[in-house]
C-alpha cells in the first residue's frame, strides 16, 4: 500500500467531525440489553474513523513535514476531545439511578479500554521511545481526569454521584496516569469519603480500595499510607453500613499487619452485612497467607456465637477452610498404594487441627472449632469418626478432648444411634480416672487437662450399670474429700458429677456437710453461740474460728496461715457449688445451718478478697433458700455494698440484693428500692454495675413488681444513650427485655408508644447542647415500630387465626396514636431537618387499621394541613405527608373539604388539638401582619428559610418594636428534656443549617454525628406571638397593617446587609456549578440501589 503524502494526511486531519457524531454514539449505547461485544465495536469504529491519524501512517514524513502535521493534529485532537467530553457530560444532568446514564458511563470505560489497547496516538515528539509515555490515549485520559476532578467538588449531589461513578468505572482502563495527577485524584477521592451522600462515599471507598489493593504493605509511600489510614478511619466511624461493607469487601487483609487488628474489629459491627463481609474476605485469602492464633481465636469465638445465621454460615465455611489447611500432607510409600480419601478425615487430621488451635491453653475455642468442623462434615456427609478399644486404652490429652467434644456434638444434635455406638462405659472412664489419680497426674498441666476432660466426659455417660456407677462414685468421693490437694477445676467438676451419682438432694447435703466440716471445723468453745443473734460484723461470730486441735490464728506461722486460708477457700468454693444445686427451702436442708454459722458468716470480713468474695456469694445463695435470713441480711448487704470499692464484691452484693427484692417482694417495699436504684442508674459510672441494675429493673417489670412508666422511660433512655454504646451487656439485656415486655400484652405496647415521642424529642431536639444518642433517627423510629406493631404480640402456639385476630385487636390503633404524636412533634421548632424527614418517612410504615375513629382521623388531617401550609417540612417530607393524608381521606373519609373550622372547634374530641395549635403558633402570622393570601406569597425572606412575620431587627441602641397583641400571651407547649434537675426552660432561637462544604466529624465505631462543625450564626430574636383563632393558620387570611410591613422590610434589609447570606444568582453556569457552595442536601436511604455491582 503506497504511503500517504503530507497533503493527504492533512486533508484527513483537517476534515470536520460529522455533526452530532458523539450524540449518536452515546445514544446508540443507551439501548437496553445492548451486547458488550457490540458496544466494544462501536468504540473501535469511533476511534478508527474519527480519532487523529495513527503514527504508523505518517512515520515516513521528514522533520519539517512532521512539524506541520503536528500542529494540525493537535487542533484535531482538541476538537475531538471537546466534542467527546461535552457530549458525555450531558448525562450528568440526570437524576441518580437513571439506567441510561449508567450505560453511557460503561461505554466511556470501554472506549478508554479500546484506545489504550490499540496504543493511541504517538507523542508530540515523533521519537518512538516516547510513544508509551505521551500518546493520544494518555493525553485524552489526562484531560478527562482533569475534567472529572472538577466534578468531584460540584455543588449538585447528583453530579458528584455520576462523576464518582465514572471514576469508579474507568479506573481499570485508564492506563498509566501522570504521577502528580494520580496523587491529586487520590486526595480528591479521600475528601469524598466525607461526602454527605452515602452513595458517593461508597463509590469513593471502592475507588480508593481498588487503587491501593496491590500496594498495602510495609513499604507504602506517604500518599498510600494516608489513603489507607483514611479508609480505616472511615471503616470504623462511617454511619452508613453500605460504606463499611464496601471497604471490608475491597480492602486487602493480608498485605499489611497494620490493617489486621482494625479490620477484625468489624467482627463487632452492628450491621450483619459488615460482619459477614469480614468472613467472606478472609475465606478468599490466598492459602499462603498465615492467620495468627490470636486472630483465629477471635474469628472462631465471634463467628460461631453470632446471632445472625448468615454470619454463622460464613464463619463455619472459614473454620472448615482452616481445618483443610491444617491437614498433614498424606505420604504414599509406593506407586501401588492409594492415597487417602480427601473427602474423609482421620484422627490424625483432627489432631493436627487441634495443634494449630493450641487446645491446651484455649480449650473453649478448640471445642467451638471442632464442633463447627463436625457440622460442616455432617452437612457434606463426610463425618466418619470412630473410637475403638485401643483408643480408650491409650488416652492422651488430644484424644480424650476430641472424644469428649465429638460425643457432646452427637448428643446435642440428637444423633442418638451414633452416640450410643461410640460412648464408653462408666467403668472404662472410672478406671482411667483412678489410674491418673493414683499416678498423681494432677501435679502436671497435661495431667490436669486429661483428668478434667475425663470428668467432662463422665457427665455424658449412662450410669445404669451398677458396677461402673459404684466405681465412679468411689473415685469421685475420694477426690472431693481430698480437694485441698487438687487443682480447682477437678473438685468443681466432681461436684457437678455428684447429682448423677446421688439422685437425692438431701442425701448429697448430708454427705457434703461433714466433708466440709472436716476441712474447716468450728472450735468447741464457740459451738454454744447463737449464729443468728446478730449480723453485726463486730460480734464474736465474725471472727474466723480454728479447729479444736489447731493453734489460734495469731499463733500460726506463715505457712500454717496459708494452709488455713486455703482450707477456707476450698470449703467456700465447694459450698457455693453445693448451694447452687439446692432447689429446696432451709426447712428441708437443716444441715446447711451449720455451714452458715461456721463457714459463711465468719468469713464475710476475711482479709483476702477471694475468700470474702466466695463468702458473700454463699450468703446470697443461702438467703435465697432461707427466707428469715434473707430478709434479715438485706439491709446489711445494701449498707455494706456502699462501703466497698472492689468491683467484684459490689457486683456479688448488688446481684444478691436484686434477687432478694424479686424473691421476697411481698415482704419488702420493693418499689421504694427500685426508685433508689433508678436514681443510682443515672449516676453509676461502672458499666458492669449499670448493666446489673438495668437487669434487675427489667426483672421487676417482668415480675409485675413495678409498673411505673418513669422507670420504663429511664430504661429506654439508657438503651439509646450514647454513654452506653460500649456496654454490650446492658444493651443486650435491655434489647431482650423490651422484646419480651412489648410482646407480652397490648397494654405494654401502648406504654412504649406513649413514651416514644418523649424519647425522640429528648435525644434529637436542637435545643439540647449535648449529643445524647448515637442512634440514627430512622433506626430509633424503626425499633419503636417493631415493638409496637400488632404482629409482634406473643400468641399461643395452638391459637387459631380467629383467636389471633381477637387477641391482636387491642393493638390496632396503637401506631396511629404514634402518628398523631409524630405530627404534633413536627409542629414544634425543636427538631432538625433530618429528624423531621425520618418522622415523615415513618408514616408510611405504621400499621393502619381497616377502620378508625373519624375525629381521630380529622385530627391527623388538620395537623398535616398545618404543616404543609406553614411550610414546616421540606419537599420530600411533604410528599410523605400528602400520601398519608390521601390514605386518611380515602380510607377513613377524614376530609376537611367544605368543612367549617368553627364547627370543628365545637367538638370536645378536637378541643385539645386546637389548644395545642393555638399554644404553638398563637395569633396567625398572616392575620397579625394583615396580609391577604395573594399578598402573603410575595412577602418572604430572601432565602425562603424563615417566616417573615416572626422577625424583628435592631440597629445600634434602637430597640425593636414589638407587634401589638390583642390577647394575653400564652406560652407554647413544648416537650421537656429529660434531666436529673427537672424540666429545663427552652429558648426558641434561630440557627444556621450546616453547610454543604462543612467537614463531618468522626463519630465513634459505628455511630451517627452531625454533618457540620460550624458554629451557628447570630440569631435574630423572635417576637412573642399572641393567641388567636385556628382558622387563620389553616386558611391564611387577615387584614393589612402598614406598621407590620415596614418592620418586616427593616428586618429583611438588616439581614441581607449583614453579608451572612449568599447571592441567589448563579455565578457558574457549568454542568458542575460552584464548588461546594450548595445548601445542605438530603442523604438518600436507598444506597444499594444506586451503586453498581453486587457485593
Amino acid at each position: 500500500m503506497p504511503q500517504a503524502t503530507l497533503d493527504q494526511l492533512l486533508i484527513r486531519v483537517r476534515r470536520e467531525l460529522p455533526p452530532n457524531i458523539f450524540k449518536e454514539y452515546f445514544t446508540e449505547v443507551q439501548t437496553p440489553g445492548i451486547h458488550v461485544q457490540h458496544s466494544k465495536k462501536l468504540a473501535r469504529d469511533l476511534q478508527k474513523k474519527h480519532a487523529p491519524v495513527h503514527y504508523k501512517e505518517r512515520a515516513h514524513l521528514d522533520a519539517d513535514e512532521a512539524q506541520i502535521f503536528l500542529h494540525a493534529s493537535i487542533k484535531r485532537e482538541t476538537a475531538f476531545e471537546d466534542g467527546f467530553i461535552a457530549t458525555f457530560s450531558e448525562c450528568f444532568r440526570q437524576k441518580k439511578g437513571t439506567e441510561a446514564t449508567k450505560l453511557v458511563i460503561k461505554q466511556l470505560a470501554r472506549y478508554l479500554e479500546c484506545i489504550h489497547d490499540t496504543g493511541g496516538e504517538e507523542a508530540a515528539d515523533i521519537d518512538p521511545d516516547s510513544l508509551e509515555r505521551d500518546t493520544f490515549a494518555t493525553r485524552f485520559t489526562y484531560r478527562l481526569i482533569s475534567f472529572l476532578r472538577k466534578g468531584l467538588t460540584a455543588g449538585d449531589k447528583d453530579v458528584r454521584y455520576w462523576v464518582m461513578l465514572t471514576v469508579n468505572e474507568i479506573m481499570l482502563h485508564w492506563g498509566e496516569l501522570d504521577l502528580d495527577q494520580y496523587h491529586d485524584l487520590g486526595k480528591d477521592l479521600g475528601e469524598r469519603l466525607q461526602d454527605k451522600d452515602a452513595a458517593i462515599r461508597v463509590l469513593a471507598a471502592r475507588s480508593l480500595c481498588a487503587r491501593y489493593a496491590g500496594s498495602v504493605d510495609d513499604g507504602m509511600d506517604e500518599h498510600q499510607t494516608k489513603a489507607v489510614e483514611r479508609l480505616l478511619e472511615t471503616l470504623e466511624h462511617d454511619p452508613s453500613a453500605e460504606v463499611r461493607r464496601s471497604i471490608v469487601g475491597a480492602l486487602p487483609f493480608h498485605d499489611s499487619t497494620k490493617i489486621r487488628d482494625r479490620f477484625l474489629r468489624r467482627l463487632q459491627d452492628v450491621d450483619e452485612g459488615v460482619r459477614r463481609k469480614v468472613y467472606i474476605a478472609l475465606h478468599a485469602l490466598d492459602p499462603s497467607v498465615e492467620i495468627s492464633f490470636e486472630h483465629q481465636e477471635l474469628l472462631i469465638c465471634t463467628g460461631v456465637k453470632d446471632r445472625a445465621e448468615a454470619v454463622v454460615r460464613e464463619a463455619h465455611r472459614l473454620i472448615y477452610r482452616l481445618f483443610e489447611r491444617s491437614r498433614p500432607t498424606p505420604l504414599v510409600k509406593d506407586e501401588d498404594e492409594k492415597a487417602p480419601d480427601a473427602t474423609t478425615s482421620s484422627i490424625t487430621d483432627y489432631f493436627a487441627f487441634l495443634d494449630s488451635l493450641e487446645f491446651l491453653s484455649k480449650p473453649e475455642t478448640a471445642s467451638l472449632a471442632l464442633s463447627s468442623v463436625f457440622g460442616s462434615q455432617l452437612n457434606n456427609k463426610t463425618l466418619k469418626l470412630t473410637f475403638d478399644e485401643e483408643f480408650w486404652n491409650t488416652l492422651i490429652p488430644k484424644s480424650v478432648f476430641l472424644a469428649r467434644v465429638y460425643l457432646e456434638y452427637l448428643k446435642n444434635q440428637s444423633l442418638s444411634q451414633q452416640f450410643e455406638d461410640l460412648v464408653p462405659t462408666a467403668n472404662q472412664i472410672a478406671c482411667n480416672l483412678e489410674e491418673r489419680y493414683d499416678e498423681e497426674a494432677y501435679t502436671e498441666p497435661q495431667g490436669v487437662f486429661l483428668m478434667t476432660e475425663l470428668l467432662k466426659l463422665s457427665l455424658l455417660l449412662d450410669y445404669g450399670d451398677p458396677f461402673g456407677t459404684k466405681k465412679m462414685d468411689f473415685i469421685i468421693r475420694k477426690m472431693i474429700e481430698e480437694a485441698m490437694f487438687l487443682p480447682e477445676e477437678i473438685p468443681t467438676l466432681c461436684m457437678a458429677l455428684l447429682p448423677l451419682l446421688m439422685r437425692d438432694g438431701r442425701e448429697r447435703i448430708r454427705y457434703m456437710v461433714p466433708v466440709l466440716s472436716n476441712m474447716y471445723a468450728p472450735a468447741e468453745e464457740d459451738k454454744e453461740q447463737d449464729p443468728d443473734a446478730s449480723f453485726d460484723f463486730n460480734s464474736q461470730a465474725s471472727s474466723p474460728r480454728k479447729r479444736p486441735s489447731q493453734k489460734s490464728i495469731e499463733q500460726m506461722t506463715a505457712v500454717e496461715k496459708q494452709d488455713f486460708d486455703k482450707a477456707q477457700l476450698v470449703s467456700l468454693r465447694l459450698t457455693v457449688t453445693l448451694l447452687e444445686d439446692v432447689n429446696d427451702t432451709i426447712e428441708n436442708a437443716v444441715d446447711l445451718e451449720g455451714l452458715f454459722a461456721d463457714l459463711i458468716f465468719p468469713n464475710l470480713r476475711h482479709d483476702k478478697v477471694a475468700v470474702k468474695l466466695l463468702a458473700w456469694k454463699s450468703l446470697g445463695l443461702f438467703s435465697l433458700i432461707d427466707r428469715e435470713k434473707g430478709l434479715g441480711a438485706l439491709d446489711m448487704i445494701i449498707d455494706t455494698e456502699k462501703n466497698y470499692t472492689n468491683q467484684q464484691l459490689k457486683l456479688v452484693m448488688l446481684k444478691t440484693t436484686l434477687d432478694l427484692l424479686v424473691l421476697y417482694e411481698r415482704d419488702i417495699p420493693t418499689k421504694d428500692y427500685a426508685s433508689a436504684y433508678l436514681q443510682r442508674l443515672a449516676k453509676e459510672p461502672d458499666p458492669a454495675l449499670q448493666a446489673l441494675i438495668c437487669t434487675g429493673l427489667c426483672k421487676f417489670f417482668i415480675a409485675g413488681i413495678i409498673t411505673d412508666q418513669e422507670v420504663l422511660l429511664q430504661l429506654l433512655v439508657s438503651y439509646f444513650s450514647a454513654d452506653t454504646v460500649g456496654n454490650e451487656e446492658l444493651r443486650q439485656s435491655l434489647a431482650l427485655f423490651f422484646d419480651i415486655y412489648s410482646s407480652s400484652s397490648p397494654e405494654n405496647k401502648g406504654h412504649i408508644a406513649e413514651i416514644f415521642i418523649r424519647i425522640f424529642e429528648d435525644n434529637y431536639s436542637s435545643e439540647n447542647s449535648e449529643n445524647k444518642t448515637e442512634t440514627p433517627p430512622s433506626n430509633m423510629i424503626n425499633q419503636f415500630l417493631v415493638w409496637t406493631h400488632r404482629d409482634t404480640l406473643m400468641m399461643p402456639d395452638n391459637a387459631s387465626n380467629e383467636e389471633r385476630e381477637q387477641l391482636s385487636k387491642p393493638c390496632e390503633n396503637i401506631q396511629m396514636g404514634m402518628a398523631y404524636n409524630m405530627l404534633k412533634a413536627l409542629c414544634t421548632p425543636t427538631l432538625q431537618k433530618e429528624e423531621k424527614k425520618a418522622l415523615c418517612q415513618a408514616l408510611s410504615k405504621i400499621h393502619k387499621p381497616d377502620s378508625y375513629d373519624l375525629h381521630e382521623g380529622v385530627k391527623l388531617v388538620i395537623l398535616i394541613d398545618t404543616l404543609i401550609r406553614r411550610k414546616l417540612v421540606d419537599a420530600p417530607s411533604k410528599k410523605h405527608l400528602e400520601k398519608f393524608k390521601q390514605f386518611l381521606v380515602t380510607t377513613y373519609k377524614a376530609d376537611l373539604e367544605g368543612a367549617d373550622e368553627a364547627q370543628w372547634r365545637t367538638y370536645e374530641k378536637l378541643k385539645d388539638l386546637f389548644e395545642f395549635l393555638d399554644d404553638i403558633f398563637g395569633d396567625d402570622e398572616q392575620e397579625e401582619k394583615g396580609l391577604a393570601d395573594d399578598e402573603w406569597e410575595d412577602v418572604k425572606p430572601a432565602m425562603g428559610k424563615r417566616r417573615a412575620g416572626t422577625l424583628t431587627a435592631t440597629s445600634g441602641d434602637e430597640e425593636s418594636t414589638p407587634v401589638p397583641r390583642t390577647r394575653a400571651y400564652k406560652k407554647r407547649r413544648v416537650s421537656t428534656p429529660l434531666t436529673d434537675d427537672g424540666p429545663q426552660t427552652r429558648t426558641r432561637s434561630r440557627t444556621a443549617p450546616p453547610r454543604h462544604a462543612s467537614r463531618k466529624r468522626s463519630p465513634s465505631v459505628v455511630c451517627i454525628s452531625s454533618d457540620s462543625d460550624e458554629a451557628p450564626v447570630e440569631s435574630i430574636p423572635l417576637s412573642r406571638p399572641s393567641r388567636g383563632r385556628a382558622k387563620a393558620f389553616i386558611q391564611g387570611k387577615g387584614r393589612p397593617k402598614v406598621e407590620t410591613l415596614s418592620q418586616l422590610d427593616r428586618a429583611i434589609s438588616a439581614e441581607l446587609s449583614s453579608g451572612g447570606r449568599p447571592s441567589l444568582e448563579r455565578q457558574d453556569d457549568s454542568i458542575f456549578g460552584p464548588a461546594d457552595t450548595s445548601p445542605e442536601e438530603d442523604s438518600e436511604d436507598e444506597v444499594e440501589d444506586l451503586v453498581l455491582g453486587d457485593d
